[in-house]
C-alpha cells in the first residue's frame, strides 16, 4: 500500500510549480529514490524483531549474572 501512495504522490507532483522550486525539486528527488527501496515484508519484520528481543534478553541476563557475581564477591571481600 505504501508504494502505491508514494507513486501517486510522485505522479501528482511531477510537472507542478512545486517541483520547479529548489525545495520541491529536492523533495521530488527523495520521493523518486524511495520508489527504488525494497521494503521488508511483515513476516521479515516480525522475525527480525523476535531475534532482536531474544538477543537483548540474553545480554540482559548475562549482565545481570555478572552484576550478581560482583556484588557477592564484594560482600565477602569488604
Amino acid at each position: 500500500m505504501g508504494e502505491n501512495v508514494l507513486r501517486r504522490l510522485v505522479l501528482f507532483l511531477e510537472g507542478s510549480a512545486f517541483e520547479k522550486t529548489k525545495l520541491g525539486g529536492g523533495i521530488m528527488d527523495v520521493l523518486k529514490e524511495l520508489e527504488n527501496v525494497s521494503w521488508p515484508s511483515k513476516g521479515e519484520i516480525k522475525n527480525s524483531s523476535v531475534v532482536v528481543l531474544i538477543t537483548v534478553a540474553i545480554f540482559a541476563a548475562y549482565a545481570a549474572f555478572w552484576d550478581y557475581c560482583i556484588n557477592v564477591f564484594q560482600r565477602f571481600m569488604f
